[in-house]
């Protein structure tokens, strides 16, 4: 369920950097300890499910000590 609720936090703002810290107040409603790495681990799962459903794209964007960007991109075909 978790998962589901940060990808539909993400995808309702795409193409906009939504802070951790935002995704975690939203997603289990309280205020984030300090190096809680919640958000994180569930993102990485989020991306090997779409990564598996659609390989060819990338849908989750890190900006690195900000938050995670929903904006699909075709990656390249390497061959």
């Amino acid at each position: 369920m978790r998962e589901f609720e940060i990808l539909w936090a993400l995808a309702r703002e795409p193409d906009k950097v939504v802070p951790r810290i935002r995704l975690y107040e939203r997603i289990w409603g309280i205020r984030m300890r300090h190096r809680d790495r919640s958000v994180d681990a569930y993102v990485g799962k989020v991306r090997i499910k779409l990564a598996e459903a659609a390989p060819r794209w990338e849908f989750i964007h890190t900006h690195r000590g900000i938050g995670y960007r929903f904006a699909p991109v075709r990656r390249e075909a390497n061959g």
